[in-house]
């Protein structure tokens, strides 16, 4: 009888968990400042964020964050300034990069597999960046839009660098990128599944080469604080030959958790 007590009462408090995520509760906080936090741990990598500013954490919000970034073939870290609206995201920061196992490959009209795995060393770089994203309530989802600029300095004349962020490789200076995406959101009793087909198209002007990438992104919400991620989005046509894992965005799949300060 104790064990039936004790698996009705998670039942029941992850149910709660389960109204609680599906009514956006970091969008009803109150507007204070504070000092957030958000962890993301998976397969092969590493990233914990911190965020100070004023407005409500993980929802409406300005301020500045950093991103250390830890894998098994790069480590980083990136700063930046922040402002977060309920239908509008815009940040603007610099990420430097440090490669465990790839360096700057001479200029190329494309690549193989080969040729990324024979460039060993450590490539060392800057990007700067900025992005905007957008979400809009379309039908029973939300339809998720993204445009980025970046600039990557620090590359030797002559070469070009694959960027740990992008997974394309690049010619410097510029390179932009475009995301669509439509969210399906599916609740249940102990959280909310979403699904999201996205498309991306990448361009290095300098180059003269165009990327695009197609898959889904997963998410299950758990509760307010906790979610399962996955991103699996492989190169669909690009110059490269290296690989739908190489130059896709496959970097999610683990656990993503959230906290703020003042929160209750």
């Amino acid at each position: 009888m104790a064990a039936l007590a004790s698996v009705a009462i998670v039942l029941t408090t992850m149910r709660a968990h389960a109204q609680a995520v599906n009514a956006d509760v970091w969008l009803q906080g109150r507007y204070r400042p504070f000092v957030s936090a958000m962890l993301d741990v998976g397969y092969l990598y590493f990233r914990p964020r911190i965020a100070v500013g004023w407005g409500r954490p993980h929802s409406t919000w300005f301020g500045v964050e950093a991103n250390p970034v830890f894998s098994t073939s790069a480590t980083g870290v990136y700063g930046g300034i922040r402002a977060a609206l309920p239908f509008l995201d815009v940040r603007v920061g610099a990420r430097g990069f440090y490669s465990f196992d790839h360096y700057f490959l001479p200029n190329q009209d494309s690549y193989t597999l080969t040729d990324y795995n024979l460039a060993n060393g450590n490539a060392t770089y800057v990007t700067y960046e900025t992005e905007i994203r957008s979400v809009f309530r379309v039908g029973p989802g939300e339809l998720g839009l993204l445009a980025s600029l970046s600039t990557i300095t620090g590359v030797p004349a002559g070469m070009s660098v694959y960027e740990d962020t992008l997974h394309i490789i690049v010619r410097p200076p510029g390179v932009w990128r475009t995301r669509a995406g439509y969210t399906f959101f599916i609740a249940t009793r102990i959280g909310r599944f979403s699904i999201t087909p996205v498309v991306d198209v990448l361009g290095n002007p300098t180059r003269a080469a165009t990327m695009l990438r197609a898959g889904f992104l997963a998410t299950y919400l758990i509760n307010k604080h906790l979610e399962l991620r996955g991103s699996f989005v492989p190169s669909i046509l690009s110059p490269d030959g290296i690989g739908a894992v190489t130059g896709g965005d496959f970097t999610e799949l683990g656990l993503r958790y959230r906290w703020a300060t003042g929160d209750k």
